[in-house]
C-alpha cells in the first residue's frame, strides 16, 4: 500500500521514475521517505559484496529528517556471476523519541550465469542502537509484495518493492498513526 502523499522531492517512496532502468541491471536500491513528525539518525548502513565489485551510486546521508526527508542507498552492478557469497546491503535508522531503530536489507543471493534466487529485502525493528543489526527478518515469501511495520512501534511504517531478477528496489514510508478518535 503506497502513501498518497509526496515528499519534498514530489515523489511518493515507490514513485522512481528511473524505475524501469533498473529491469535486471543488478542495482539494489533502498530508499527512506520520512513524512513523520519524527526525525531519524542515521544507524548503521553497510554492504558485503562476495568478491563483487559494485558501484555506490549514492550512500544516505546521516539524517531522515522529518516532514519529507528522503534518503537513499544506491549500488549498481551488486550482482554477478562470479561472486562466492550472497551480496548484502543495508541501512538501520534510530528515533530517540521512539526509542525505535528499523531497518532495511538487500540480501542478493549468488547467481551463476544467470541462474539463480532473485534478490530479496528483510526488516529490522528493536531497540538497540549503535550495535550490529542482527535480528533481520524476511519481508515476505515474494521480494515484490509489500511489508507493514508493526503498529505498536508508535509509527506508520510501510514498505513496498520493486523487484526483478538481479534488481530490487525498496522503498520505506514512514507516517505519523492517525490520532486516537480521529476519523480515517
Amino acid at each position: 500500500m503506497q502513501s498518497s502523499e509526496t515528499s519534498d522531492q514530489g515523489l511518493v517512496a515507490g514513485d522512481d521514475p528511473r524505475a524501469s532502468m533498473l529491469v535486471d541491471s543488478g542495482e539494489t536500491i533502498i530508499r527512506f521517505v520520512n513524512l513523520s513528525s519524527f526525525e531519524f539518525v542515521r544507524d548503521d548502513y553497510g554492504y558485503e559484496l562476495g568478491a563483487v565489485m559494485g558501484n555506490i551510486v549514492q550512500t544516505p546521508g546521516p539524517v531522515l529528517q522529518a516532514f519529507g526527508g528522503a534518503e537513499t542507498y544506491d549500488i549498481s552492478n551488486m550482482m554477478s556471476s562470479v561472486a562466492k557469497h550472497d551480496v548484502h546491503m543495508w541501512v538501520t535508522w534510530y528515533c530517540r523519541k521512539l526509542n525505535l531503530r528499523i531497518g532495511t536489507r538487500i540480501v542478493a543471493p549468488v547467481q551463476v550465469l544467470g541462474i539463480g534466487p532473485r534478490p530479496y529485502w528483510e526488516i529490522l525493528y528493536d531497540s538497540r542502537p549503535g550495535g550490529e543489526p542482527r535480528n533481520w527478518g524476511k519481508s515476505g515469501k515474494d521480494p515484490a509484495n509489500p511489508f507493514t511495520w508493526p503498529s505498536s512501534l508508535g509509527i506508520d511504517i510501510q514498505g513496498v518493492s520493486q523487484s526483478w531478477h538481479t534488481a530490487l528496489q525498496v522503498d520505506v514510508t514512514l507516517s505519523d498513526l492517525p490520532k486516537q478518535g480521529a476519523q480515517p
